[in-house]
């Protein structure tokens, strides 16, 4: 998901008082391949799939450790699993508020494809929905993977977006401006340690 895609939903949310925002991150794996991607990937579902999320509610929405009020897991949604001598979830929902009352929604499914969308949702009726890739992102999504097969779907799906950070750095460090929005390594850890938070919260 990608700050212009928010920056609609947002817009959206402004306009309908009372109504709900969902940022929705999915990944592209089989359920057979969980066994491996538990083993492999031990920083588990919050630091591994749902960083980017995380970064957005942070630079967007001000969610904090110390502006965190409440957290609610949909427990209908979400599925924590034991693989081997790995627990994690291969699913996951919850709804973060803060202590000024802001509330944001992350929804998270391993299995689920490779798109991410912001959903929002009034009175239980979706009434705007951004997805990433769209339709014609989608073709560019397929060229590459059929140049680069084997590569991981979420790279192919954000692959101009990787390129276009790259080229920024690269700017920058070579003595150009500073590239606006762009986080910083201690916005990085204030989300990384948000990421342990909600772990600890929702596992205990």
């Amino acid at each position: 998901m990608c700050s212009s895609d928010l920056k609609e939903a947002r817009q959206c949310q402004e306009k309908h008082p009372g109504s709900q925002l969902l940022l929705e991150h999915n990944n592209a794996w089989k359920p057979e391949e969980l066994d491996f991607y538990f083993e492999n990937l031990p920083e588990g579902i919050m630091k591994i799939t749902l960083i980017h999320e995380l970064m957005l509610s942070f630079s967007f929405f001000d969610v904090t450790v110390s502006t965190l009020k409440a957290v609610e897991v949909d427990k209908s949604f979400s599925s924590l699993e034991t693989r081997g001598s790995y627990t994690d979830f291969s699913r996951l929902q919850f709804t973060m508020t803060t202590k000024d009352g802001k509330s944001l929604g992350i929804r998270a499914d391993r299995c689920g494809g490779h798109t991410s969308r912001a959903i929002v949702s009034n009175s239980g009726t979706e009434i705007f929905t951004s997805i990433m890739p769209d339709a014609e992102s989608e073709k560019q999504v397929e060229a590459l993977r059929m140049k680069e097969p084997g590569v991981e779907a979420y790279l192919h799906v954000q692959d101009e977006q990787y390129l276009e950070l790259k080229e920024k750095l690269c700017r920058f460090a070579n003595g150009g401006p500073a590239p606006e929005g762009m986080p910083t390594l201690r916005h990085g850890v204030d989300v990384l340690r948000l990421a342990e938070h909600l772990t600890h919260i929702i596992m205990r």
